[in-house]
Protein backbone atom coordinates (compact mmCIF):
# COMPACT_ATOMS: atom_id res chain seq x y z
CA UNK A 1 0.00 0.00 0.00
CA UNK A 2 3.32 2.48 0.18
CA UNK A 3 3.09 1.89 -3.62
CA UNK A 4 -0.02 3.29 -3.80
CA UNK A 5 0.48 6.10 -1.37
CA UNK A 6 3.32 7.36 -3.41
CA UNK A 7 1.40 6.87 -6.54
CA UNK A 8 -1.47 9.08 -5.79
CA UNK A 9 1.23 11.45 -4.29
CA UNK A 10 2.50 12.17 -7.68
CA UNK A 11 -0.39 12.00 -9.77
CA UNK A 12 -2.30 14.52 -7.20
CA UNK A 13 0.85 16.59 -6.73
CA UNK A 14 1.26 16.64 -10.94
CA UNK A 15 -2.81 17.77 -10.95
CA UNK A 16 -1.85 20.37 -8.96
CA UNK A 17 1.22 22.04 -10.04
CA UNK A 18 0.06 21.45 -14.45
CA UNK A 19 -3.22 22.81 -13.71
CA UNK A 20 -1.74 26.09 -11.97
CA UNK A 21 0.12 26.22 -14.92
CA UNK A 22 -2.15 25.29 -17.80
CA UNK A 23 -5.62 26.56 -16.78
CA UNK A 24 -4.69 30.77 -16.41
CA UNK A 25 -1.47 30.28 -18.24
CA UNK A 26 1.04 30.90 -14.77
CA UNK A 27 4.58 31.12 -15.53
CA UNK A 28 4.19 31.90 -18.95
CA UNK A 29 2.25 28.81 -20.28
CA UNK A 30 -0.73 28.83 -22.34
CA UNK A 31 -4.19 30.06 -20.66
CA UNK A 32 -6.31 26.90 -21.69
CA UNK A 33 -8.82 26.88 -19.15
CA UNK A 34 -10.71 23.77 -19.30
CA UNK A 35 -8.70 22.21 -21.75
CA UNK A 36 -6.06 22.54 -19.45
CA UNK A 37 -7.35 21.51 -16.59
CA UNK A 38 -7.88 18.04 -19.18
CA UNK A 39 -4.34 18.39 -20.62
CA UNK A 40 -3.16 18.41 -16.81
CA UNK A 41 -5.00 15.37 -15.85
CA UNK A 42 -3.99 13.24 -18.16
CA UNK A 43 -0.04 14.16 -18.14
CA UNK A 44 -0.82 13.90 -14.20
CA UNK A 45 -2.18 9.82 -14.92
CA UNK A 46 0.90 9.26 -17.38
CA UNK A 47 3.46 10.56 -14.61
CA UNK A 48 1.45 8.34 -12.30
CA UNK A 49 1.88 5.25 -14.22
CA UNK A 50 5.20 5.68 -15.06
CA UNK A 51 6.11 6.02 -11.34
CA UNK A 52 3.97 2.71 -10.87
CA UNK A 53 6.55 0.94 -12.68
CA UNK A 54 9.38 2.46 -11.13
CA UNK A 55 8.01 2.24 -7.45
CA UNK A 56 7.15 -1.49 -8.34
CA UNK A 57 10.81 -2.47 -10.08
CA UNK A 58 12.40 -0.50 -7.04
CA UNK A 59 10.65 -2.22 -4.20
CA UNK A 60 12.28 -5.53 -3.04
CA UNK A 61 9.23 -6.71 -1.79
CA UNK A 62 7.35 -5.90 -5.06
CA UNK A 63 9.46 -7.09 -7.42
CA UNK A 64 9.40 -10.88 -5.61
CA UNK A 65 5.97 -10.81 -7.14
CA UNK A 66 6.91 -9.59 -10.45
CA UNK A 67 6.65 -12.43 -12.91
CA UNK A 68 5.72 -12.03 -17.39
CA UNK A 69 5.74 -15.65 -17.76
CA UNK A 70 2.22 -16.38 -16.74
CA UNK A 71 0.45 -18.98 -18.47
CA UNK A 72 -3.01 -17.65 -20.55
CA UNK A 73 -5.14 -19.93 -18.31
CA UNK A 74 -3.66 -18.28 -15.08
CA UNK A 75 -4.01 -14.93 -16.07
CA UNK A 76 -7.64 -15.93 -17.14
CA UNK A 77 -8.34 -17.65 -13.74
CA UNK A 78 -6.39 -15.26 -11.16
CA UNK A 79 -6.21 -11.58 -12.70
CA UNK A 80 -8.75 -11.45 -15.87
CA UNK A 81 -11.72 -12.31 -13.96
CA UNK A 82 -11.47 -10.44 -10.41
CA UNK A 83 -10.26 -7.32 -13.11
CA UNK A 84 -13.31 -7.22 -15.64
CA UNK A 85 -15.72 -7.76 -12.45
CA UNK A 86 -14.07 -4.53 -10.67
CA UNK A 87 -13.83 -2.50 -13.56
CA UNK A 88 -17.62 -3.01 -14.21
CA UNK A 89 -18.16 -1.96 -10.84
CA UNK A 90 -16.26 0.99 -11.37
CA UNK A 91 -18.14 1.68 -14.66
CA UNK A 92 -21.55 1.04 -13.68
CA UNK A 93 -21.19 3.31 -10.80
CA UNK A 94 -19.69 5.86 -12.64
CA UNK A 95 -22.52 5.54 -14.86
CA UNK A 96 -24.88 5.80 -12.10
CA UNK A 97 -23.33 9.30 -10.52
CA UNK A 98 -23.48 10.55 -14.18
CA UNK A 99 -27.44 9.47 -14.10
CA UNK A 100 -27.82 10.96 -10.64
CA UNK A 101 -26.48 14.57 -11.91
CA UNK A 102 -28.69 14.57 -14.97
CA UNK A 103 -31.71 14.14 -13.44
CA UNK A 104 -30.86 16.97 -11.54
CA UNK A 105 -30.22 18.97 -14.51
CA UNK A 106 -33.62 19.39 -15.32
CA UNK A 107 -34.05 21.50 -12.04
CA UNK A 108 -31.53 24.17 -13.39
CA UNK A 109 -28.46 24.76 -12.78
CA UNK A 110 -29.15 26.00 -9.09
CA UNK A 111 -30.23 22.20 -8.31
CA UNK A 112 -27.05 20.85 -10.02
CA UNK A 113 -24.83 23.36 -7.69
CA UNK A 114 -26.11 21.76 -4.36
CA UNK A 115 -25.74 18.37 -5.99
CA UNK A 116 -22.34 18.96 -6.93
CA UNK A 117 -21.11 20.42 -3.63
CA UNK A 118 -23.07 17.70 -1.56
CA UNK A 119 -21.34 15.64 -3.57
CA UNK A 120 -17.94 17.47 -3.15
CA UNK A 121 -18.83 17.06 0.70
CA UNK A 122 -19.80 13.48 0.59
CA UNK A 123 -16.27 12.61 -1.30
CA UNK A 124 -14.35 14.23 1.05
CA UNK A 125 -15.31 12.14 4.22
CA UNK A 126 -15.56 8.72 1.98
CA UNK A 127 -12.13 9.11 1.38
CA UNK A 128 -10.73 7.52 4.75
CA UNK A 129 -13.57 5.01 4.43
CA UNK A 130 -11.30 3.97 1.17
CA UNK A 131 -8.35 3.03 3.29
CA UNK A 132 -10.48 0.45 5.22
CA UNK A 133 -11.74 -0.80 2.02
CA UNK A 134 -7.77 -1.42 0.79
CA UNK A 135 -7.26 -2.90 4.37
CA UNK A 136 -10.13 -5.05 4.70
CA UNK A 137 -9.62 -6.24 0.93
CA UNK A 138 -5.52 -7.45 1.67
CA UNK A 139 -6.28 -8.63 4.80
CA UNK A 140 -9.04 -10.88 4.23
CA UNK A 141 -7.54 -11.67 1.00
CA UNK A 142 -3.86 -13.08 2.39
CA UNK A 143 -6.24 -14.92 5.26
CA UNK A 144 -8.34 -16.71 2.69
CA UNK A 145 -4.96 -17.42 0.64
CA UNK A 146 -3.98 -19.05 3.58
CA UNK A 147 -7.10 -20.89 4.52
CA UNK A 148 -7.53 -19.23 7.63
CA UNK A 149 -10.83 -19.15 7.29
CA UNK A 150 -12.02 -19.04 11.14
CA UNK A 151 -10.40 -15.70 11.14
CA UNK A 152 -12.30 -14.26 8.36
CA UNK A 153 -15.09 -13.10 10.43
CA UNK A 154 -13.21 -11.67 13.44
CA UNK A 155 -10.90 -9.37 11.26
CA UNK A 156 -13.64 -8.16 9.25
CA UNK A 157 -15.78 -7.43 12.35
CA UNK A 158 -12.79 -5.72 13.71
CA UNK A 159 -12.34 -3.33 9.96
CA UNK A 160 -15.26 -2.60 9.46
CA UNK A 161 -16.28 -1.89 13.34
CA UNK A 162 -13.20 1.14 12.91
CA UNK A 163 -14.45 2.12 9.50
CA UNK A 164 -18.11 2.50 10.57
CA UNK A 165 -17.17 4.39 13.49
CA UNK A 166 -14.59 6.13 11.66
CA UNK A 167 -17.97 7.82 9.44
CA UNK A 168 -20.07 8.49 12.46
CA UNK A 169 -17.44 10.40 13.56
CA UNK A 170 -16.94 12.57 10.48
CA UNK A 171 -20.64 12.54 9.75
CA UNK A 172 -20.92 14.47 13.28
CA UNK A 173 -18.43 16.94 12.51
CA UNK A 174 -19.58 17.79 9.32
CA UNK A 175 -23.37 18.64 10.19
CA UNK A 176 -21.88 20.70 13.01
CA UNK A 177 -19.81 22.60 10.86
CA UNK A 178 -21.71 22.33 7.68
CA UNK A 179 -22.06 26.47 7.63
CA UNK A 180 -18.26 26.78 7.41
CA UNK A 181 -18.04 23.83 4.95
CA UNK A 182 -20.38 24.80 2.61
CA UNK A 183 -18.86 28.44 2.86
CA UNK A 184 -15.58 27.16 1.33
CA UNK A 185 -17.22 25.77 -1.88
CA UNK A 186 -19.91 28.88 -2.46
CA UNK A 187 -19.17 31.48 -0.06
CA UNK A 188 -21.63 33.95 -2.28
CA UNK A 189 -24.51 32.13 -3.45
CA UNK A 190 -26.87 31.66 -0.62
CA UNK A 191 -29.62 29.50 -2.52
CA UNK A 192 -27.25 27.15 -2.69
CA UNK A 193 -26.02 27.25 0.77
CA UNK A 194 -28.99 27.04 2.31
CA UNK A 195 -29.97 24.03 -0.59
CA UNK A 196 -26.69 22.29 0.71
CA UNK A 197 -27.47 22.55 4.14
CA UNK A 198 -30.81 21.41 4.10
CA UNK A 199 -29.88 18.05 2.64
CA UNK A 200 -26.32 17.53 4.84
CA UNK A 201 -27.74 15.53 7.20
CA UNK A 202 -28.68 13.17 4.43
CA UNK A 203 -25.81 13.01 3.30
CA UNK A 204 -24.17 12.27 6.90
CA UNK A 205 -26.60 9.43 7.07
CA UNK A 206 -25.27 8.08 3.63
CA UNK A 207 -21.69 8.16 4.80
CA UNK A 208 -22.31 5.92 7.46
CA UNK A 209 -24.31 3.60 4.97
CA UNK A 210 -21.72 3.40 2.85
CA UNK A 211 -18.80 2.90 4.58
CA UNK A 212 -21.16 -0.46 5.33
CA UNK A 213 -21.33 -1.31 1.78
CA UNK A 214 -17.77 -0.81 1.07
CA UNK A 215 -16.39 -2.78 3.81
CA UNK A 216 -18.83 -5.64 2.48
CA UNK A 217 -17.35 -5.10 -0.93
CA UNK A 218 -13.49 -4.93 0.16
CA UNK A 219 -14.75 -8.38 1.84
CA UNK A 220 -16.15 -9.80 -0.81
CA UNK A 221 -13.60 -8.46 -3.41
CA UNK A 222 -10.80 -9.80 -0.85
CA UNK A 223 -12.18 -13.37 -1.60
CA UNK A 224 -12.55 -13.08 -5.37
CA UNK A 225 -16.47 -13.00 -5.25
CA UNK A 226 -16.61 -9.36 -7.26
CA UNK A 227 -19.44 -10.64 -9.59
CA UNK A 228 -21.93 -10.58 -7.09
CA UNK A 229 -20.56 -7.24 -6.01
CA UNK A 230 -21.47 -6.15 -9.99
CA UNK A 231 -24.88 -7.63 -9.69
CA UNK A 232 -25.45 -5.61 -6.19
CA UNK A 233 -24.53 -2.56 -7.92
CA UNK A 234 -26.76 -2.73 -11.18
CA UNK A 235 -29.94 -4.16 -9.51
CA UNK A 236 -29.22 -1.28 -6.46
CA UNK A 237 -28.56 1.21 -9.07
CA UNK A 238 -30.92 1.28 -12.06
CA UNK A 239 -33.52 -0.82 -10.41
CA UNK A 240 -33.74 1.58 -7.33
CA UNK A 241 -31.21 4.33 -7.13
CA UNK A 242 -31.92 6.12 -10.52
CA UNK A 243 -36.08 5.21 -10.78
CA UNK A 244 -36.40 6.87 -7.16
CA UNK A 245 -34.20 9.66 -7.93
CA UNK A 246 -36.14 10.52 -10.75
CA UNK A 247 -39.83 9.58 -8.94
CA UNK A 248 -39.29 11.31 -5.95
CA UNK A 249 -37.29 14.45 -7.24
CA UNK A 250 -38.60 15.07 -10.30
CA UNK A 251 -42.28 13.57 -10.44
CA UNK A 252 -42.77 14.58 -6.75
CA UNK A 253 -41.46 17.69 -7.14
CA UNK A 254 -38.84 17.11 -3.37
CA UNK A 255 -35.90 18.41 -6.11
CA UNK A 256 -32.81 17.45 -4.38
CA UNK A 257 -33.93 16.27 -1.32
CA UNK A 258 -36.14 13.69 -3.36
CA UNK A 259 -32.91 12.81 -4.77
CA UNK A 260 -30.92 12.27 -1.69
Amino acid sequence: TKVSLYVATVICLGNIILDYLLVEGNLGCPAWGVKGAAIATVIAEALGALASIVFLIANRNARSYLCFRFSYSHIRRNYVKVALESGCYAGLTTLACWGFAQIFVLLGPGALAVQQIANQIFSIAYLPQMGFFVAVSVILGRLFGAKHYDFLIPAFAKIAGLSILFSFVLSILSYIFAPQIVGIFSPNDLDVINGVRSILYLVCIDQVLSSIVLMLKGALTGISDTRYVVLAMFVTGYFVFLPLTYFLGISLGYGVMGGY
